[in-house]
């Protein structure tokens, strides 16, 4: 009767949970994700929630592009901090836009909405880089402080985490498996640098007392069997011969009776606890419900999506095939009627034929002939010039964007524009352009050219017939329309055009001076197509793409990435109040410099080359922080080909000068043929050394000279990214580092908040992903969220592992990097471990013991990366604009100290 109350109660027990949100759902390669929200999802899911989205994403929009050009001068920033105030509140809102529409355009079904969606999520976020560009100039920092915007904007930190369009993976998901199989056919390899983390080898001491722990254990287990069953057996032969009295079934009763009670008083308990739960908005059974049908919709959204996108690709091609057959003749014959009557009109009035239109006219949408040529619709918009010609509107605008230099490098600016604009009147004290720089915003004009198609062609469309959301037919007729126009024109014009010069050729009389000028005018023509800039020599001798592909493979420095989705790069906000120099940036932070740094510039269709995007980054910081990870996450976010120029592995290889230059040229030739790209280079600090030990026999610095000329010759729009990474960048030549790669990124240790976040959300993914069937049946491709059948193994084991306080942990973990963490989560939880986890709970015990078997961290490598990040030229430049040092002062020739006279003192 004990052991029936031992099993009612430990099977009756209800959970508790922490007043928020949780979800677990099972991924590709059966990895658990634990995601934590505050808030309730959303319902909604129907066409008119995306309608109705996208209407307050316009309007947020049209707000934005008042904000960013404030007709009142008094909006007008005039000094380094409110022009810094307005960029990052451009730059918040901005984000929070893109998070809105990344969704919009995700789940939106409408085949042609989604075009137009798609336009303007990459106009946004072109835009959200360039304005991430003017903040990175005026505040000399890739680290903004936001506090003030966060608490003006009513946000959290987490509110403003740039998000990852889904269609950058989407697109390319099939080029980057197929790429994959080709270069397991190959036997490529895979990019696995070690994570530097290994827990000391069991000397034979700790064995033989791990031997002798076991077998005293199993001889105690074994006497415990053997007297429970003396026990029982004394049990039964007491029943046999006292008989059961009355006595003996009262006191039975009375314990099934407590039983059930405790049971029937802990159930009511529960559910009480649930209905406040649920009153208060802070359950999270209900919670489970919505988030599975919302997934099911989400799903269910793709897939509608991909029906309606294959029947609008049929409609393309049926339309304009019925437009060209039945449209096409008399749009032929109306082009011939209208050119004859134009050259015999021409004739008449001008006594000769006239020259045929040039190419880049007849061109043109709505040309006819005999009419003024339609203006260029997708030409941008040519650029104001400032008032007067030369006078003084022009010297006050130049006064102008001079002050405003100068202010985004020192605090006092007010007196030098004094200074300067004192007697030019008012227009220099109006003039925004010095500070906001958006007058020619390529992205900015496409974000309004989008939102105006949206007003005119969606917002106010009556779409009642059409409620499944399908293409729209007179929108495809008057697209293919023009289509087959062009068509026709490129079919017809030839030919009008030789008609043309036959007639003219006709009424010539002179025959020879008709020559000598058709002479000259080839010799004028050669001699302008001659204007060539010269070509770079090709060092693969025109090799095809194939055979380099093969040859890089071959050689190892074409590599297969890791798939690692960017949520799995741990790290929390710091809620705490920053110092005003703090070499060491959040890792949550580092995940939104990745982002804007890496993940969108290599996603982006087409890149301005306008746009100064970094070309190269440096991540630095100590063994075991998740460089190498951020690596995989931007090959894995962008679907981008992975190569890799890391010494240890070139060594050996294409020796000498000219094998060496063909390496690196054919590594960056594939790179962009193949973009988007990104180039590894491991222990980056090697290659630009100061001194190479006599021992290293691999000549590590042989790239150099070539790595950085083919660094200098990417440009934007070739979606190339070099990404450096270096444990011991003291040990290289700082100022030749920080020229070759354009941004110096500090992978730094976790804070406490980050190192909390590890512990628990390892710990929680590592028991479910390794014993609830949940995990095996997502390990085969199915899906399954917590509501699924399994999900019950789950809850349990989440229970069971809750009981290690992840805060202590935290704080005893203090110096250990991220793969320290894992390393000891992974090894403190077997495989047998986790079976056992129902029966016997973790204790943050057993984690400690295993954390403190690893060596101690070295705290002084800590203060050496301090000390090098703050001689970075960036931070040089963040004290100056700070007013923490003076700025050196320049001499005539605008040198400073380093001048022409301090090099003749050398």
């Amino acid at each position: 009767m004990s052991n029936l109350c031992d099993f009612s109660r430990g099977f009756f027990e209800p959970w508790f949970f922490e007043p928020c949100f949780f979800e677990l759902w099972f991924v590709s390669r059966a990895k658990v994700h634990l995601v934590l929200t505050n808030e309730r999802p959303a319902t909604g899911t129907d066409a008119r929630t995306y309608i109705e989205e996208w209407q307050e994403i316009s309007a947020e929009i049209a707000q934005q592009l008042q904000y960013e050009n404030p007709t009142d001068p008094a909006l007008i920033p005039k000094d380094r901090e409110a022009a810094l105030l307005h960029l990052t509140v451009l730059y918040a809102k901005y984000i929070r836009i893109l998070q809105r529409i990344e969704i919009a355009h995700d789940q939106t079904v409408h085949p042609q909405k989604i075009r137009l969606l798609r336009s303007l999520l990459m106009s946004i976020i072109g835009r959200l880089i360039e304005v991430k560009l003017q903040i990175y100039e005026v505040d000399a920092s890739d680290f903004p402080d936001l506090e003030a915007v966060l608490l003006d904007l009513k946000l959290l930190p987490e509110d403003l985490d740039v998000p990852i369009p889904k269609i950058f993976a989407e697109e390319r998901v099939a080029a980057a498996a197929k790429r994959e199989a080709l270069l397991d056919s190959k036997n490529a390899q895979r990019y696995q640098p070690s994570s530097g983390v290994a827990f000391p080898e069991m000397t034979i001491e700790e064995a033989v007392l791990t031997l002798q722990r076991n077998e005293r254990g199993r001889q105690g287990r074994i006497r415990a069997k053997y007297m429970r069953d003396i026990r029982l057996q004394e049990e039964q032969d007491a029943d046999l011969d006292g008989a059961s009295d009355v006595s003996n079934m009262t006191s039975s009763v009375i314990k099934i009776q407590k039983t059930w009670r405790a049971y029937k008083g802990r159930r009511l308990a529960h559910l009480e606890a649930k209905r406040e739960a649920e009153f208060l908005g802070m359950a999270t059974v209900p919670s489970f419900k919505e988030r599975a049908s919302m997934s099911e919709n989400m799903r269910r959204r793709k897939d509608i999506q991909k029906q309606h996108e294959e029947e609008f690709q049929q409609a393309l091609v049926s339309v304009k095939d019925k437009i060209r057959k039945v449209e096409g003749p008399d749009i032929k014959e109306s082009y011939q009627d209208a050119f004859r009557q134009w050259y015999m009109d021409f004739k008449r009035e001008a006594g000769k034929f006239p020259d045929f239109p040039p190419d880049e006219q007849w061109k043109l949408p709505g040309f006819a002939f005999g009419q003024a040529p339609p203006e260029d619709l997708n030409a941008p918009p040519p650029e104001t010039p400032p008032a007067g010609k030369g006078g003084r509107g022009d010297k006050a605008a130049a006064a102008g964007k001079k002050d405003a230099g100068k202010d985004a490098k020192k605090d006092a600016k007010k007196d030098a524009a004094g200074k300067k604009g004192g007697g030019k009147g008012k227009e220099a004290e109006e003039e925004p352009e010095p500070i906001l720089f958006n007058s020619n915003s390529n992205y900015l004009r496409k974000v309004q050219e989008s939102n105006t198609s949206y007003l005119q062609e969606w917002k106010e469309k009556n779409e009642t017939d059409n409620f499944a959301q399908r293409h729209d037919i007179d929108i495809i007729k008057n697209v293919k329309r023009r289509e087959v126009d062009a068509e026709m024109k490129d079919e017809l014009f030839g030919v009008l055009k030789e008609e043309l010069e036959n007639l003219k050729l006709a009424m010539e009389k002179d025959s020879k001076k008709k020559k000598k000028d058709g002479g000259k005018k080839k010799k004028k023509d050669k001699k302008a197509g001659g204007k060539k800039g010269k070509k770079e020599k090709d060092l693969t001798g025109g090799r095809p793409i194939e055979e380099l592909i093969d040859e890089l493979a071959a050689a190892g420095l074409m590599q297969i990435p890791e798939h690692v989705r960017l949520d799995e790069f741990k790290g929390r906000p710091q809620l705490t109040a920053k110092e005003k120099l703090s070499p060491e940036p959040p890792l949550h932070e580092i995940k939104r410099v990745v982002t804007e740094y890496c993940i969108l510039p290599l996603g982006l269709d087409e890149l301005d080359d306008t746009l100064t995007t970094p070309r190269s980054i440096l991540l630095y910081g100590p063994p075991g922080c998740g460089k190498s990870m951020l690596v995989d996450i931007v090959a894995t976010e962008t679907g981008a080909v992975l190569f890799n120029l890391s010494p240890k592995l070139t060594a050996g290889q294409y020796t000498g000068k000219s094998n060496v230059a063909r390496m690196v040229y054919t590594v960056f030739k594939v790179a962009k043929a193949l973009a988007p790209a990104v180039v590894v280079i491991d222990d980056a600090e090697a290659v630009f050394a100061k001194k190479v030990p006599k021992e290293d026999t691999s000549d590590p610095k042989r790239i150099r000279k070539d790595l950085v000329k083919a660094i200098n010759a990417l440009k934007p729009s070739d979606r190339v990214l070099v990404i450096g990474i270096s444990r011991n960048p003291f040990y290289s030549d700082a100022k030749a580092l920080s020229d070759a790669f354009h941004r110096q990124i500090y992978v730094p240790r976790p804070n406490y908040g980050s190192r909390e976040t590890m512990w628990r959300e390892w710990i929680a993914e590592r028991a479910v992903f390794e014993a609830s069937p949940a995990a095996a049946a997502a390990a085969a491709g199915t899906p399954y969220s917590i509501t699924s059948p399994f999900a019950s193994s789950a809850v349990e084991l989440l229970e069971t592992v809750r009981r290690a306080n992840t805060s202590v942990l935290a704080r005893i973990s203090a110096g250990y990097s991220p793969a320290a963490i894992k390393a000891v989560v992974y090894r403190t939880l077997t495989p047998r471990r986790i079976h056992q986890l129902p029966a016997r709970p973790l204790q943050t015990e057993e984690l400690v013991q295993h954390l403190f078997k690893l060596p101690e961290p070295d705290r002084k490598m800590e203060q050496d990366f301090r000390d090098w990040t703050l001689k970075l030229p960036l931070f040089k430049k963040r004290e100056i604009v700070m007013g923490l040092v003076p700025e050196e002062p320049q001499d005539k020739g605008g040198k400073g100290k380093g001048g022409k006279d301090a090099k003749k003192k050398k």
